[in-house]
């Protein structure tokens, strides 16, 4: 299984939604890892993320993606995953 942490960036650094893409996705996981006290971390559990598919670009809750869960792309979260949908070019 992949894991999305950003978005693509074709080699323009000052890109700043590739940059905001990468930012948003990682405190999606931060925010996931985080305890409610702030005060350790915790494992991630990757049933509460989204799934994508690398050939379709299709989108779905972990709960309720129809494919094969291991060639999937994990997504942090609902935002993550509509712009990793976005910037995969879905078709």
């Amino acid at each position: 299984m992949l894991i999305f942490i950003g978005g693509k960036d074709p080699g323009n650094k000052g890109n700043a939604e590739a940059r905001w893409t990468k930012a948003r996705s990682a405190g999606a996981v931060v925010d996931q890892r985080m305890s409610p006290n702030g005060g350790s971390t915790r494992s991630v559990d990757a049933t509460r993320g989204w799934l994508g598919n690398n050939q379709t670009g299709e989108v779905a809750p972990f709960a309720t993606y129809p494919a094969n869960k291991s060639d999937a792309s994990w997504l942090s979260d609902e935002a993550s995953a509509r712009q990793w949908r976005a910037q995969i070019g879905a078709k």
